[in-house]
């Protein structure tokens, strides 16, 4: 996977933004869908997000974050096909911008992740490049401990951001869970219908995973 590259100093602190390259257009971080947290993509984009939660699972480096689009990227929001998902679910914001750290305690306060968000256009940038390890799939246990190590929120109107901080554990058992969406056909009949409910079965940090196309 190719990313831009760049570094950002935060008083004492310098951090590295990850950001992908090549990212699927049928992707979406939204909040909220009915009462939580969600992630909405096809089978390409839950490959991209397996591939994500896989590399930053491999990450060494606390200050090391991950950031997707989603303000401005995609203007194709989800809509309710049926009568019986506009009926069962409640809509929210589906523009929302994704920074991913590995550690369940995210290293920088949540209002200086939208300001570092504004100032990413200016910055110099290299591109590199990271291979997910899939082989690591095979490493995600069945229902890891989650209670300390899992952070979802977001931020404010102004910046629309989702920010997930989760240990190791948590990253590939989220790889694991994207990957079974990756062999589904794009076919907009299974929206909302094919998901996985509430990881972490936390209030505060829950997250959805949920099917979604728009050809």
């Amino acid at each position: 996977m190719k990313f831009k590259r760049v570094t950002v100093q935060q008083g004492k602190k310098q951090f590295t933004i990850l950001q992908p390259l090549d990212q699927p257009r049928n992707l979406w971080f939204a909040e909220p869908v009915i009462d939580s947290r969600s992630v909405l993509a096809n089978a390409e984009g839950f490959a991209f997000l397996r591939d994500l939660f896989l590399i930053a699972a491999q990450s060494t480096d606390p200050h090391e974050w991950f950031y997707a689009l989603g303000q401005g990227f995609n203007e194709r929001t989800p809509t309710m096909v049926t009568e019986e998902t506009r009926n069962s679910y409640t809509m929210g914001e589906f523009d929302l911008n994704l920074a991913l750290f590995n550690g369940g305690q995210i290293p920088i306060q949540l209002r200086k992740v939208g300001s570092i968000h504004h100032s990413l256009s200016g910055l110099e940038a290299e591109t590199i490049e990271i291979e997910p390890d899939l082989s690591m799939l095979s490493l995600a246990v069945e229902q890891p401990e989650v209670t300390a190590s899992f952070h979802v929120s977001t931020t404010n109107e102004k910046v629309k951001m989702m920010t997930i901080g989760a240990e190791k554990d948590i990253l590939l058992r989220l790889a694991y869970l994207s990957d079974q969406f990756t062999r589904m056909e794009d076919d907009s009949k299974h929206n909302f219908h094919s998901h996985i409910d509430q990881f972490a079965l936390a209030e505060i940090s829950g997250l959805n995973l949920m099917y979604y196309f728009s050809a």
